[in-house]
This record gives C-alpha cells, structure tokens and sequence, in this order.
C-alpha cells in the first residue's frame, strides 16, 4: 500500500467530480463538495497540522503544504474557515508532549487544551465574521425559512 500523494488545488473540481485526482486535495475537495451538495449553507472549518519543532525535518515541507492547502480550499467553498493550528496554537515540542500526550496521541488533558483552542479560533471567526453567522440556526430547515434582509 503506497503513500497518498498531498496533490494540490488542482486537483479538486467542485462541479465534476470524477474529475478529482485521487490524492489527499481531491478527496478533501470531494468531502467539501458533498458536504456543500447536503447543505449549500454548511459553514466549515479546516484545521491546519500544528508545528512539530522536533519531528522529521522532512515533513516540515509537507505540513506547509498541507495549511496552504486548507487555505485554497477555504477560497474555493463558500463559509468554509481555517483554523489555524500551524500558526496559532502551541508547538508539539518535547515539553508539550510530555504534559499533554500519552503515548503517540493526546491524553485528556490534550483533548481538552484542543477543544478550548478550536472554540476560541472559531468564537473569533464568528466575531470577525458576523454577517456569515447570523442565520445560522435556519441552516438545514428547508424552504425559506431565514430572515430575508440578512446575508444568508
């Protein structure tokens, strides 16, 4: 079993599927566009890898092409965000690890720092963004039930 290749922008076609290339952008675009094709109004956030100071050099070019990935995908589908973890969180150095995982993954203490992370990321987004948000709890009613003099 191989690797799967990063691909890139490119590679997704919102509007013909089959046309994806079957690396990791393509089927995260075919995830985005079904998820779209659901609800045309979903709201979506993406999540950057965030930084391993002491991981495998070599991956280091692979993690930045993974967060410009998000990014492009989050210009190419509507209320879609990225969260920012490259950037913004803290660095999973030694320290972090020792304190917040258990073997290759996070303990609880991790999880919880995590979850507090994304929903402070996303209350920005949603600050920064108002007018996306606004109508959100008319998401996935059907009809036009909304408030007509807001952006959807």
């Amino acid at each position: 079993q191989g690797k799967l290749e990063m691909g890139d922008i490119s590679d997704v076609h919102p509007q013909a599927l089959s046309e994806n290339a079957p690396t990791f952008a393509g089927y995260m675009g075919a995830i985005l566009s079904h998820i779209k094709a659901v609800e045309p109004r979903a709201r979506i956030f993406l999540l950057t890898m965030p930084q391993r100071p002491d991981a495998d050099p070599q991956r280091v070019p692979l993690q930045e092409r993974h967060a410009q990935l998000m990014y492009q995908l989050a210009e190419l589908f509507e209320y879609t965000y990225v969260i920012d973890l490259r950037q913004y969180a803290p660095a999973h150095d030694a320290d972090f690890r020792e304190v917040y995982y258990l073997g290759g993954h996070l303990n609880a203490m991790g999880y919880l720092l995590t979850a507090k992370q994304l929903m402070s990321y996303i209350d920005y987004i949603i600050r920064t963004h108002p007018e996306d948000f606004a109508q959100t709890a008319f998401i996935g009613r059907g009809g036009d039930l909304h408030n007509e003099s807001q952006k959807w």
